[in-house]
């Protein structure tokens, strides 16, 4: 496959997270990781299409053995970039001991850089093989590395796709849950009709 301009070998980003990682037992909310991932068999490859082997992954949220996280391999350099940026700008509230706080969640996320929703993905714990702590004064360069570290497509194809992503506008939950109300009310005046009868 054709590579990009800038894309490193494997080995190369590999060799630099072992020197620059700090090996870790366990996830903490609010750090970043990298981690060989085992692909799930239970999931149909059809849906998943590909994965990300070695992903790069800032943790959000932990829900029992399974973590939320944004992965930054599913953008490209530059954006990766414009995302740190934007968490500096408000380090004083997001930052603390050189961990992001858990003021950043999903929500923040989407509203701080609605783009970066696409990098959102769930993980399994028991699947996490070889964790290393990223630490916070390392992500710059640390993002300005990318190397095919997918299963199943390229590193065009993965960035084309981000840049072809278009997240959903803030009044779609909204219109979603004023069908739900609607349909609620339409069963109950059946309901309602039907006692009557």
């Amino acid at each position: 496959m054709p590579r990009l301009k800038g894309q490193q070998n494997l080995g190369t980003y590999l060799k630099y997270i072992n020197e620059i990682g700090i090996p870790s037992t366990r996830i903490i909310t609010g750090r970043f990781y990298v981690y060989k991932y085992l692909f799930n068999q239970n999931v149909k490859f059809d849906i998943l299409k590909f994965y990300d082997v070695f992903p790069l992954t800032f943790v959000y949220e932990q829900k029992g053995k399974n973590f939320y996280g944004l992965n930054f391999h599913h953008m490209p350099p530059r954006s990766r970039l414009i995302w740190l940026a934007r968490v500096k700008r408000y380090s004083s509230l997001l930052v603390e001991d050189k961990r992001v706080t858990n003021l950043l969640e999903y929500s923040t996320l989407k509203s701080m850089f609605k783009k970066s929703t696409y990098g959102v993905r769930q993980y399994k714990k028991i699947s996490v093989r070889d964790l290393k702590r990223v630490e916070y004064d390392e992500l710059e360069k640390t993002m300005r590395f990318f190397a095919n570290t997918y299963f199943a497509a390229s590193v065009a194809s993965v960035f084309n796709k981000y840049r072809s992503f278009i997240p959903k506008p803030w009044y779609f939950n909204v219109i979603n849950n004023l069908k739900c109300i609607y349909i609620w009310i339409l069963e109950l005046i059946d309901n309602v009709n039907i006692t009557i009868l």
